[in-house]
């Protein structure tokens, strides 16, 4: 059994796990979710080897220079999907969700909804794109610091939108307003990926908001990937 520390360090929050690899499956010894603005980031597990995907350019700065023993996920280090449609700047968390992806189906979509929502598209192990939206909280703070008045409000999880109804109060009416933007632009994207898809391909939600995606009513039906599902795409680099 080989084991291995993963780290999956993003905008807000950073998840560590230790791992061990069983046959094509993961266990997970442990595993911490932290605030990515609170980890020092000054030392690593020196008995297991390291992968990690980070879309804080100071961060993975950080870790090629302190650490250029950990591999990072990237498209040269992964060789079972074809990424020559990707550019040089993909994400390592869109390459790590079409490598997680990769353990499911040969095509599908992945969905994920952290600070920004992104959607990856892979046709028989060929990446061909996707897309990134604001997601909520993004979106609030926009509204509230382009105009003079509207306050910055907190979004939860998203319910089923078509219980909304109209509000009176300017916070109320503001979150269905961004929920709305977000999830159902997010949705429409997807139906137009799908088109171009395999009629049984996955469409995978994924991400610390995923159950906004999931409370939605979609023809599509949609896969719960769980907390960990961009960890086992960083994971898959070790394996």
């Amino acid at each position: 059994m080989k084991r291995f520390h993963v780290l999956n360090i993003g905008n807000t929050h950073t998840q560590s796990a230790i791992g061990v690899a069983v046959n094509k499956d993961i266990i997970w010894e442990k595993s911490r979710t932290f605030d990515t603005s609170a980890i020092p980031f000054d030392e690593l597990p020196i008995d297991v080897f390291t992968v990690y995907s980070s879309v804080v350019p100071q961060i993975t700065a950080l870790m090629q220079e302190k650490f250029p023993q950990a591999k990072a996920c990237i498209t040269a280090n992964i060789d079972f999907i074809d990424f020559s449609a990707a550019p040089p700047t993909l994400g390592m968390d869109r390459i790590a969700n079409c490598a997680s992806l990769m353990q499911i189906a040969d095509s599908g979509i992945v969905i994920d909804c952290g600070t920004a929502i992104t959607l990856e598209v892979v046709d028989n192990k060929k990446f061909i794109g996707g897309a990134i939206l604001p997601g909520t909280t993004i979106l609030a703070k926009a509204m509230h610091d382009y105009t003079g008045a509207l306050p910055l409000v907190e979004c939860s999880i998203t319910p089923n939108m078509q219980t909304f109804k109209p509000e009176t109060l300017t916070a109320e009416a503001m979150k269905i307003g961004i929920q709305s933007a977000a999830i159902a632009g997010t949705l429409q994207l997807l139906y137009n990926f799908m088109k171009l898809l395999p009629e049984n391909a996955p469409v995978i939600v994924c991400g610390g908001n995923r159950q906004s995606i999931l409370n939605q009513q979609t023809s599509a039906k949609l896969i719960d990937g769980g907390d960990d599902f961009t960890l086992k795409g960083i994971a898959s680099l070790a394996k």
